[in-house]
């Protein structure tokens, strides 16, 4: 399975960028082929759209992101928790996916891998946008982390956020149960 995995965030290192890492090592190990795409590094431009309401096309950068969503059989986000939602990086990320919507919709696994300093509550907007863009481009869930109390690396490996990080990638594509 071609996975992509896009991290949002800035920090470096971080607690998403960990998170995603953990993933990444369960995933290859598992044989499937990931790509990282980080969203900060190589940042998405701002979804534009014409008087007709379509969209106009990202630079070269963007792109090059559009590709690797369309060969991808799932993709990650690994955010950290801003404000109750995604980062900026990630937010345009998946604006994007307006570009090519019906291309990209149906037959991919979605992950999604947040952290952030506070309970449970913080995380349920974030959650339902994420389980809201699966619905709408026909995703299939294939799990996700939401890594409380950890807005740190320290504090993230305190818990065993880490290891599900790693199982997660590890048991990609087989029934949740």
């Amino acid at each position: 399975m071609k996975v992509l995995v896009i991290l949002g965030s800035t920090q470096r290192p971080g607690t998403s960028t960990t998170l995603a890492e953990a993933f990444v090592k369960g995933a290859q190990e598992a044989g499937h082929d990931v790509t990282i795409y980080d969203a900060a590094k190589n940042p998405i431009t701002p979804m534009h759209v014409d008087a007709n309401n379509r969209a106009i096309p990202g630079d070269e950068n963007t792109q090059y992101y559009l590709r690797l969503l369309e060969e991808t059989d799932a993709v990650v986000f690994a955010t950290p928790l801003y404000y109750f939602g995604m980062s900026a990086q990630m937010k345009a990320a998946v604006d994007r996916f307006y570009e090519d919507d019906y291309g990209l919709m149906g037959n991919k696994y979605g992950v999604l891998l947040a952290t952030a300093w506070g309970d449970s509550f913080r995380f349920d907007n974030l959650v339902g946008h994420y389980h809201a863009i699966l619905h709408y481009m026909k995703w299939v869930d294939a799990g996700y982390i939401t890594a409380q109390w950890s807005d740190n690396v320290d504090l993230l490996k305190r818990h065993d956020y880490i290891e599900q990080a790693y199982k997660l990638g590890r048991h990609l594509g087989e029934p949740i149960r």
